[in-house]
């Protein structure tokens, strides 16, 4: 696909990829609350304010303070892993989207069971450890995640930003579509390093940029500068063929969704003078595409939903979903017009 780009990166966004591409922040004449609202937007608020920690320009009382919160998270999603480590030790489990290749720290902690058939225990574990589901917060979010449980500590509340909260996972999948084997994934999983001797995997590199091209277009219908920047560090730290990445999506029935997202990504970095450490995609949608530089990047919502009803029409086929009617209406009218108002309220607040 040709992308054919327009408009401006705004100062902000400019300031964060001059910061990723040289690891120096010129943030002299921006306004640090929308340097800060730009990075939190791009997943890279905790990378930002560490640059700003270090350099000792992290003047601002906003800046210092969302600073403290991000440290207090970091050591509460420490001191849960400590604890529901050795509650799921019997039990094959990974984590997903929550240890990146950069600096980022997120409330919500993915955890994903490998074996499906025992979800019911680690949900008990995981009670023990005192988090439960809360249905005044997950709301109606089963209907569009039938595969994914919100559970909660008892302190939770949402303006606290401190309290880290667990997505548990059935499968790999979003909006009930399940787009990858979790067998295939344990078996190439990476194991790392935590405090007092702990291990915990996560996905292989190959793996984590189709989590985060699935997550991006089938989920999210946006691409954020954390999603370019951790995927091209994947690349460019370990031996990554694109030909092997697309197999794994077409095998999974999103070749579309993939390719999409490749053509987006890599055009991106040419953009800006990135060095591409991977080569392109052998196939390319025919049509060309007009994208804003206004990131994050919100994906246009005809060939989104292409690419999901493309997916729907494999597992279909293939009899790996079944046809449920609130499933149906949630994915094709719903949650697009709801992601879609989101993504308009998140643009707002970028402003």
């Amino acid at each position: 696909m040709a992308v054919i780009w327009y408009g401006q990166y705004s100062a902000e966004v400019k300031a964060l990829i001059k910061l990723l591409k040289t690891g120096f922040l010129d943030s002299k004449d921006l306004d640090i609350t929308k340097l800060i609202n730009a990075a939190t937007l791009n997943k890279m608020d905790h990378y930002l304010l560490s640059k700003m920690k270090d350099t000792n320009t992290i003047g601002s009382s906003k800046a210092k303070a969302l600073f403290e919160t991000e440290l207090h998270l970091t050591n509460n999603i420490s001191s849960l892993l400590q604890k529901i480590i050795p509650s799921l030790s019997e039990l094959p489990w990974m984590t997903m989207k929550s240890f990146l290749s950069y600096p980022q720290v997120d409330p919500d902690l993915d955890i994903v069971c490998i074996d499906q058939s025992n979800f019911t225990e680690y949900k008990n574990r995981l009670a023990s450890c005192g988090y439960k589901i809360k249905p005044e917060f997950s709301k109606r979010s089963h209907w569009r995640e039938p595969f994914k449980q919100h559970l909660y500590p008892d302190n939770f509340t949402p303006n606290d930003k401190t309290i880290p909260y667990i997505h548990l996972h059935k499968k790999f999948s979003w909006n009930g579509m399940t787009f990858f084997n979790s067998t295939d994934l344990w078996n190439k999983k990476k194991n790392i390093a935590l405090q007092q001797g702990h291990k915990i995997s996560i996905p292989g590199p190959t793996e984590e940029i189709l989590i985060t091209a699935a997550h991006a277009i089938y989920e999210n219908k946006y691409i954020s500068l954390g999603d370019f920047i951790h995927c091209n560090n994947l690349c460019k730290n370990n031996t990554i063929h694109t030909q092997d990445l697309l197999e794994k999506a077409q095998q999974w029935g999103w070749k579309n969704g993939f390719v999409l997202f490749w053509d987006i990504f890599t055009s991106f970095l040419q953009d800006n003078a990135i060095t591409l450490n991977v080569s392109a995609c052998q196939e390319s949608t025919p049509n060309s595409m007009r994208l804003n530089r206004r990131l994050p990047l919100t994906l246009p919502y005809l060939l989104c939903q292409n690419c999901v009803l493309l997916k729907m029409i494999h597992d279909w086929r293939q009899n790996s979903w079944p046809l449920r009617c609130h499933n149906l209406l949630t994915i094709t009218l719903f949650d697009p017009v709801l992601r879609y108002r989101y993504l308009k309220r998140m643009r707002r607040y970028s402003q």
